[in-house]
């Protein structure tokens, strides 16, 4: 794995070559696991081996973490997965609008929050501009910046990838007060707004409206015939006592096949039955006749109560 993890880190072209070809030696006497390697993997090198990755501007998203972390968020919500048709719209609803909140909230907080460790004049343009995540990495490469052996640890990748200014840019642009016109959109608080301006992602305008508005654009185009028949739906929909969400229709299970030998094995914890359980349990017989039943009653051969045994 540390081979593989050395190739897959491979800053440039050449380094990948030379990585590739130690691997190949290296691991020449595993001819199954090197040929997987070789012709599943290596082909795609260009979609996920540095060297090329480091070329395109991705913003650190090169995982497939922030896809599992909403995946969990939204299984939070939904806590079982035998939910109805509602109730999992319902619950999915109420995580956006949760998380809408959160965005929200720690924007807020961004603009007028100030972190001690960017309290210094390089930052002096963009706090309060630019978010929290953006200015803890410029900060690290304004401290790298500082260092006398710097071009070790840049190798260019990082303005293309994160699209801020990287150690190089820092020292041969002699910047003592970094401006915000080198840091890119995609970091930018202050032109966010979800207020209730025409420009704001989820508030700018009632759904409802925007539905009418689009369903009377469409109405008019349609010819007469269509519109005899969307007014006939409209009318079902705004009389109709049900709701528009209807719960999938249950089908029956056909059971096991007949003449099959295959049953489901018991999953029950319940243990078996003691000896002593197993006699009290069995069918009791008289004493006098012999007979089954005549527990506490009289018996008709003897005429008088009998105590009942196993015999």
């Amino acid at each position: 794995m540390s081979s593989w993890t050395a190739l897959v880190k491979s800053l440039d072209v050449s380094m990948f070559n030379e990585a590739w070809n130690c691997f190949q030696i290296e691991y020449k006497d595993y001819a199954s696991v090197f040929t997987y390697i070789g012709n599943t993997w290596i082909p795609w090198k260009e979609r996920f081996v540095f060297a090329w990755t480091g070329q395109t501007s991705h913003f650190g998203n090169n995982v497939t973490s922030r896809a599992e972390g909403a995946h969990g968020t939204l299984k939070k919500y939904l806590q079982f997965s035998t939910g109805g048709l509602r109730e999992v719209k319902d619950n999915i609803c109420l995580a956006i609008q949760n998380q809408f909140q959160e965005i929200k909230t720690q924007l807020a907080s961004e603009k007028i929050r100030v972190p001690q460790k960017l309290c210094i004049p390089f930052f002096k343009e963009v706090i309060n501009k630019v978010s929290f995540h953006a200015l803890f990495k410029l900060q690290k490469q304004y401290l790298l910046a500082n260092m006398k052996d710097y071009s070790s640890q840049c190798k260019g990748q990082f303005s293309k990838t994160m699209g801020l200014p990287c150690v190089h840019m820092i020292k041969e642009m002699n910047i003592e007060v970094l401006p915000i016109n080198l840091i890119h959109k995609q970091w930018r608080i202050d032109t966010r707004s979800f207020g209730n301006d025409h420009h704001a992602s989820l508030d700018h305008e009632d759904p409802f409206s925007s539905l009418i508005s689009e369903i009377k654009e469409k109405y008019e185009k349609q010819p007469l015939m269509q519109k005899e028949n969307s007014i006939r739906q409209l009318s079902q929909i705004l009389g109709a006592s049900c709701p528009l969400i209807f719960e999938p229709t249950l089908q029956p299970h056909k059971g096991r096949p007949v003449g099959s030998n295959k049953r489901k094995e018991t999953s029950s914890t319940k243990r078996e039955p003691s000896y002593f359980e197993v006699v009290e349990k069995a069918p009791r017989k008289c004493r006098g006749c012999g007979k089954i039943g005549h527990y506490r009653n009289k018996c008709p051969s003897l005429g008088e109560p009998t105590l009942l045994g196993t015999q």
